[in-house]
């Protein structure tokens, strides 16, 4: 069986059961804030403020790939040890 329609055949099944128990209200509630967390404000919860994005654009406008290379040299270096 295809495992996307298993999981969509036990959350249906959940929710029925939920819908029973605890109402339609319950089960309302928890399906806004699923399409809420899911469709909207996803970035902001993982990427900084613009002003921060803006000022690190602007500070890095300057290296050149060279000086990234040489600064991420010792955290590569420290990874390879603890590797070990």
């Amino acid at each position: 069986m295809n495992v996307r329609l298993k999981r969509a055949k036990e959350l249906a099944g959940y929710a029925v059961q939920l819908t029973k128990d605890e109402g339609l209200s319950t089960m309302v509630m928890r399906g806004a804030g699923f399409v809420k967390r899911r469709c909207f404000g996803k970035r902001a919860r993982y990427l900084p403020a613009k002003k921060v994005l803006e000022a690190q654009r602007a500070e890095m406008a300057g290296k050149t790939a060279a000086a990234l290379v040489l600064a991420a040299m010792p955290l590569f270096s420290i990874f390879l040890y603890t590797m070990r």
